[in-house]
């Protein structure tokens, strides 16, 4: 019997090291952009998960504060949306399937939703263009955890692009692999800008913090 070998392609880890930090943002943020077609705002992080706060943080007002979201997911990101000051509101499944019931979301959208936040797996939600233009009438903000999905699309159209906002991971085990990090893409404009400014102001992952992360692969 054939054992199959895993192929190990060669991936470089070490050039980003040899760049300026604001060298290596614009490469990256040109190379994402390129793979969605999209000139989107793209914001790296330190961590993809801090994305789900950063954006609850600036949709949430005192009268809108619940977020209705995917129960398929780590209890990090359940985190990341109170820490915002959101209330999660979890929406059903339909049966035997990772796709959001769109009938129990509609039901669940009120004058108390700040966003919906939906969770794409290796296959994306069936109805996202549908949820999208759902939220847009309510005047809700609709956005998207794209952590394993990157390089999927939606109807044509690349994932990252169809919400207002995606957030990507790519740690250990995600298809784009750098042991730790994600970045939120978006379109540019008031949010984006926000976003962009607080990010700022984050102090920056060393190369010893990579480093042990990295021992665990």
């Amino acid at each position: 019997m054939q054992i199959p070998h895993q192929i190990i392609y060669q991936i470089r880890y070490i050039s980003c090291w040899l760049k300026s930090n604001q060298e290596a943002d614009q490469a990256f943020q040109f190379r994402l952009n390129s793979l969605l077609g999209a000139a989107s705002a793209i914001i790296p992080l330190g961590r993809a998960r801090s994305g789900i706060f950063l954006l609850v943080k600036q949709v949430i007002t005192e009268t809108r504060r619940n977020v209705i979201m995917s129960p398929y997911t780590i209890p990090d990101v359940v985190n990341m949306v109170k820490f915002g000051g959101g209330q999660p509101v979890f929406v059903d499944f339909r049966p035997n399937s990772t796709n959001v019931d769109f009938g129990h979301l509609r039901s669940l959208i009120d004058e108390r939703t700040a966003c919906v936040l939906v969770t794409h797996y290796h296959v994306p939600q069936a109805e996202t263009n549908a949820i999208a233009d759902f939220c847009r009438s309510r005047d809700v903000k609709f956005f998207d955890d794209c952590a394993i999905s990157l390089g999927a699309s939606i109807e044509g159209k690349p994932i990252g692009t169809v919400s207002e906002a995606s957030v990507f991971s790519f740690s250990g085990f995600k298809i784009l692999n750098f042991f730790w990090g994600g970045a939120i893409v978006m379109p540019p404009g008031e949010i984006a800008t926000a976003i962009e400014a607080e990010v700022e102001t984050w102090p920056r992952l060393r190369f010893w913090q990579y480093r042990f992360q990295a021992k665990k692969f």
